[in-house]
């Protein structure tokens, strides 16, 4: 579903002449981590859309994550952003599959965290068994 609106988008920049280089300065992002994003490589996030979507005022959001309706903004100015009509429902919704996927990541992320520091701890542990050892290895060396 991602690279779907990433294709929206790729095609909307090249409608409104609009380089990776230019969106990247607009949203704050370095224009390696917009280009995995946009290519696929990495995850376009929530996050990333909404800035997108606020900077971009011409975009149509309703076009760029539902492909429903213009690619442009109607011309009444109306955002789909501000409108009190809700984008989404349910579970299905996109905004809620991609906020679990965020959700389910973070999970993973922190389980990695923890065996990465307990892993840690123990080379801690080894290193001091090992200066231990050196430090009474000499100290048998000197003796002798």
């Amino acid at each position: 579903m991602y690279d779907i609106v990433a294709q929206r988008l790729r095609l909307f920049l090249a409608k409104k002449d609009i380089t990776c280089k230019k969106l990247s300065a607009m949203i704050f992002m370095s224009e390696a981590t917009l280009k995995g994003k946009l290519n696929g490589t990495r995850t376009l996030d929530l996050n990333t859309i909404i800035s997108i979507a606020i900077r971009l005022e011409d975009l149509s959001v309703e076009w760029l994550l539902r492909g429903e309706g213009d690619m442009f903004k109607s011309s009444s100015g109306v955002s789909i952003l501000s409108s009190s009509v809700p984008i989404f429902t349910g579970e299905t919704s996109f905004i809620y599959s991609m906020y679990k996927e965020e959700r389910e990541e973070v999970k993973t992320l922190l389980k990695q965290n923890g065996i990465l520091e307990e892993r840690i701890r123990q080379l801690e542990d080894d290193n001091r068994l090992l200066r231990d050892q050196v430090v009474t290895e000499l100290n048998l060396n000197t003796k002798l």
